[in-house]
């Protein structure tokens, strides 16, 4: 499963957090200043995004990359505490703030996994359902879920 979103990512975890910023911000339209923070982080993690794909195809050296994305990072915690300040955090921000972990961890995975990473597995899934002989669910952090298929040998 890891594998697999580490490769797709992009056209699931992405697409899915900019729909819930969209969200957020067509419900927030009335507070101008909600929406212009919520544009704000959008724009922000959009550079991330930049950033780790320039990692990734080798234009940036690692120190550098994390340089950046510390930079980044402070910012987008500034801008989520004016955030708390001004509203309430909402179900959408949760989803969104796991998200953003889930396409963390993807984005700074280097290679493929070969074997079990409990760790990981803590970090982004909140449980794994066996369906039956040949299918496992897994329950991800911000409300995404993935069916799988058993693999016999």
């Amino acid at each position: 499963m890891c594998n697999k979103l580490r490769h797709s990512y992009n056209d699931i975890l992405i697409p899915a957090r900019k729909t819930l910023y969209e969200l957020k911000l067509r419900r927030s339209s009335g507070n101008s200043s909600l929406l212009e923070i919520y544009k704000q982080i959008a724009e922000l993690k959009e550079q991330q995004h930049v950033i780790a794909k320039m990692r990734r195809k080798g234009f940036m050296t690692e120190e550098k990359y994390q340089n950046q994305t510390a930079v980044i990072d402070g910012k987008i915690m500034k801008q989520n505490q004016e955030l708390r300040k001004i509203s309430r955090n909402s179900d959408e921000d949760s989803a969104i703030e796991q998200l953003d972990i889930l396409i963390d961890v993807f984005e700074k995975m280097a290679e493929d996994m070969d074997c079990f990473d409990k760790e990981l597995f803590t970090l982004i899934a909140e449980k794994m359902i066996i369906l039956d002989n040949e299918k496992i669910e897994f329950h991800l952090i911000g409300g995404m879920r993935f069916t799988e298929r058993i693999v016999r040998e």
